[in-house]
């Protein structure tokens, strides 16, 4: 049962906005509960023996007459099967971490491999135009006339050889 001294009396928390209000109302309904009015029992002043730290005497006594003296060498595999249990889970968690690492550095590896490759087809297209751009433009109207005028010439050659090979 709560004494009334530990109780906060709502004019105490207008100022606090509705928060106040609500820690009231929540604070009001668990005082009036029947759950509040029924005995709680006191907690131990100290607790229960152990063994290994951790391990509570009373599951030694519910082992003894099923196991004798080697309850406790199984109680104590058991906290040790667990510790490896552990540690094998931590080890699978640090080698996945490890592999997402690896990969993500593949990753970016081979972006930045790709870029490299980009570049130098963006530079040797270049370089290829540029020079196409060059040929053409130093090829004058004169040599133009006179590289079409050979042409018709070499043509003409072919279409006689190739005649007289027809009629032969």
């Amino acid at each position: 049962h709560l004494s009334s001294s530990l109780l906060v009396p709502a004019s105490a928390l207008k100022g606090s906005g509705p928060i106040g209000a609500g820690v009231v109302h929540a604070s009001r309904c668990l005082h009036t509960s029947s759950q509040s009015l029924a005995p709680v029992p006191p907690l131990p002043e100290k607790g229960g023996k152990v063994r290994h730290g951790i391990i509570p005497e009373e599951l030694f006594q519910l082992l003894y007459p099923k196991t004798g003296v080697t309850g406790e060498q199984l109680a104590t595999c058991l906290l040790s099967s667990c510790q490896n249990n552990v540690a094998m889970l931590l080890e699978t968690n640090y080698r996945e971490r490890l592999h997402m690492v690896t990969n993500e550095v593949k990753r970016r590896l081979d972006y930045q491999i790709a870029l490299q490759d980009l570049h130098r087809r963006m530079e040797q297209e270049h370089m290829i135009n540029w020079v196409e751009k060059s040929v053409v433009s130093s090829i004058t109207p004169q040599q133009e006339k006179e590289s079409i005028a050979k042409c018709i010439t070499d043509l003409k050659a072919l279409a006689k050889t190739t005649q007289a090979k027809a009629t032969a």
